[in-house]
Formats: C-alpha cells, structure tokens, sequence
C-alpha cells in the first residue's frame, strides 16, 4: 500500500495501530504518546513495524500520516471470536451459563474505549488537512479497570452470574496498561464520554439480538 501511495503526492493517511498491545505501564502511570514501547505480542511487535514503515513514507515521499492507537475497544459489532475480544467472550459465557476461563487472578488493568467514542475521533481526524509528517494518538478513556471489576459489573448490567476458572497468568499479558488521551484532546477536543457501564449496555443490548 505504502509502494502504492509512493505516486500519489500529498496523500493523507489514517491507520489504525493498537494502543493495548503497545504499552505497558505501572500502577498509577498512564502511558502517552512518548512513553516506551514495549510490546509483548506478534501482534504488538507488527503494528510497531507498521508504524515505522509509514515514518520511512512520510521522511521519503512528503506523506502526512494520523495514527491513532486505540485502547482495548469494544461495542455492538463485535462478534463472539474466540481469542480476541474480553467483553462478547463474557457475554456469549453468560448468555450460554458456560464457564469463562481466566488467564491470571483478574486482577490486570485495562483501559475498555466504547466504539462510538472511537469512531468520532476517527471522523475528526479526517475531517481536518493532516500536517506533514507521521503524528500517533492514544485514543483511551483514561480509566483504568481490572479484569475482575468488569466481570461485576458485566453482572449488573445482564443481571446475570458470570461463571469463571482463574488459571495461572501469561507472560504475553502486561499486568497493567492504561493511556492518557490528552494529546488527542489538545489537538482535536476528543475525549471519551461513554462509561463503561453505559457502553456495556448497549453492548449487551445489541449482543442479544445476534445468533451467535
């Protein structure tokens, strides 16, 4: 794609990176945009790569690039998949009455960012001419969850017992990753307006009208 767009001058370019596969931060840190990348997945290790290959395009051929890194997304949508995807893999185990297997003690922090809220960003940041250069933004509701207050509060919103079997933690999974979303409302006046429970709502609400 990059080969392709090396003949189309003054091209913009939106690419979706990932912000949870990225980061990893301590208790109490936020990760921005300047915090150290240290990915801990294939698939962490490829978006990297990716973003520097648009670096090299845009010092080469004059391109002006957003990358946004999203944050652990979520939303009507998403289909049940197995491996990817915490909040419908609950809601197919809860709608089943199955049993959720646990990597760890579902103490690990995440940031969940609704997919409206991303979407917005998205439209904004194509809505305006990009500047010159390669510029990334966390895209993130700045609040951190741990595994297990989700599954709670999964509970409250489906009104329903979320069966789990907590098993011993991988080393593919950071203990804790939260990001700041500052530079994205500096720039651009986003910010995340979802909560967690409301979006989980609508989630469900959307989740029970598939047949998965």
């Amino acid at each position: 794609m990059l080969q392709a767009l090396q003949c189309l001058p003054q091209t913009e370019l939106l690419y979706l990176s990932s912000g949870g596969s990225l980061y990893s931060t301590d208790p109490g840190e936020m990760a921005n945009e300047d915090s150290a990348i240290r990915p801990r997945s294939y698939h962490g290790a490829s978006k990297v790569a990716a973003e520097h290959f648009i670096r090299a395009w845009c010092s080469q051929y004059g391109g002006s690039a957003t990358i946004l890194r999203p944050s652990n997304l979520y939303g009507p949508g998403q289909m049940e998949r197995m491996g990817f995807g915490i909040i419908p893999a609950c809601m197919g185990k809860i709608r089943r009455g199955e049993t959720l297997s646990v990597w760890g003690d579902g103490t690990s922090v995440r940031d969940y960012l609704y997919i409206d809220d991303f979407i917005k960003l998205c439209i904004t940041a194509t809505e305006r001419p990009m500047p010159n250069g390669c510029f990334p933004y966390n895209a993130a509701s700045g609040l951190g969850i741990s595994l297990n207050t989700l599954f709670d509060t999964l509970e409250l919103v489906t009104g329903q017992h979320l069966h789990r079997d907590y098993d011993a933690s991988r080393a593919v999974d950071a203990p804790h990753i939260v990001m700041s979303a500052n530079f994205a409302k500096e720039q651009y006046g986003w910010g995340a307006t979802t909560s967690l429970r409301e979006g989980l709502e609508k989630t469900w609400a959307w989740f029970n009208t598939t047949q998965q």
